[in-house]
C-alpha cells in the first residue's frame, strides 16, 4: 500500500504535491518490477483516490470498514488494516454485511434473525 511522504503544514500545496506525486511513482514502478503483469492483482493507480484515503485516516479517529462477508479478504486488506492500526494508530471497526446467507445458508426460517 502507498504510504503518505512525511509532510509539515509549513509546505506549499505543490511542494506536497510533488512529494506525493514522486513517492506514489516510485511505489508503482518498484510493484511493476517486482511482479509481471499477469500475475498483479487490480488495484488503484489514480493518486487522487489515495490521497483520499491518507487524509480521511488522518483527520479520523475510528475508520469503519463494511467487509461482504462473503468475499472478507478480498474486502478487507491485511495492507490497509495495518496502515490504519499499525501506521496511522487508529482504531477501526470491522462491519460484515451479508452475514444472513451466508450464516442461515440462503434459507429462510433460520435462527440467525437474532444474531
Amino acid at each position: 500500500m502507498p504510504k503518505r511522504p512525511p509532510w509539515t503544514v509549513d509546505m506549499s500545496k505543490d511542494e506536497l504535491d510533488r512529494h506525493e506525486q514522486a513517492a506514489f511513482s516510485a511505489f508503482i514502478d518498484k510493484i511493476h518490477e517486482r511482479y509481471p503483469g499477469e500475475t498483479l492483482a487490480n488495484f488503484e493507480h489514480n493518486l487522487e483516490t489515495w490521497r483520499q484515503l491518507w487524509r480521511v485516516v488522518e483527520l479520523s479517529d475510528v475508520i469503519f470498514l463494511i467487509c461482504d462477508i462473503r468475499y472478507a479478504p478480498l474486502h478487507c486488506p491485511p495492507a490497509l488494516c495495518k496502515f490504519v492500526l499499525r501506521d496511522m494508530g487508529r482504531r477501526m471497526v470491522l462491519v460484515l454485511n451479508k452475514v444472513r446467507p451466508v450464516l442461515c445458508g440462503g434459507g429462510g426460517g433460520c435462527w440467525c434473525w437474532c444474531v
